[in-house]
């Protein structure tokens, strides 16, 4: 599947629209679902999606939310500039950090904790966004 690159830059994006992650285990896909089709379409706010999925779980998340919503959902690239009214999910086997306008896309690591996409990307957002967090 080729990727489209957006012509915009991090620096050219309004800067005041709020981000939303949202995480959940492998069973979230029934509470992800139904937050989808209760959006409204025009909300004017980034959704960043994180499965927690074992390291061999398929997903198919993109493909069953996209038919819920009239809202774009795109599978996140690594340095994908963030844009409003879409949602991103998480590729299997990555976590996301978000810095400067854009999503980064690390290898899987296992730790001593665990693996913690949901948190790790929590965390970049906090830092990042400050109040546009959500």
């Amino acid at each position: 599947m080729v990727k489209k690159k957006s012509n915009l830059t991090s620096k050219s994006l309004p800067r005041f629209f709020h981000i939303v992650g949202v995480g959940a285990s492998a069973g979230g896909l029934e509470a992800f679902s139904d937050l989808v089709k209760a959006l409204n379409p025009k909300i004017d706010k980034a959704f960043v999606f994180v499965q927690h999925l074992d390291r061999t779980h398929e997903s198919l998340l993109v493909q069953l939310l996209s038919h819920l919503t009239e809202i774009k959902v795109l599978e996140i690239a690594d340095k994908m500039i963030l844009e409003p009214n879409r949602i991103y999910v998480l590729p299997p086997n990555f976590k996301v950090k978000y810095m400067q306008g854009m999503f980064r896309l690390l290898p899987r690591e296992e730790s001593s904790d665990g693996f913690c996409p949901i948190d790790f990307l929590f965390a970049s957002l906090a830092i990042e966004c400050k109040e546009r967090a959500i």
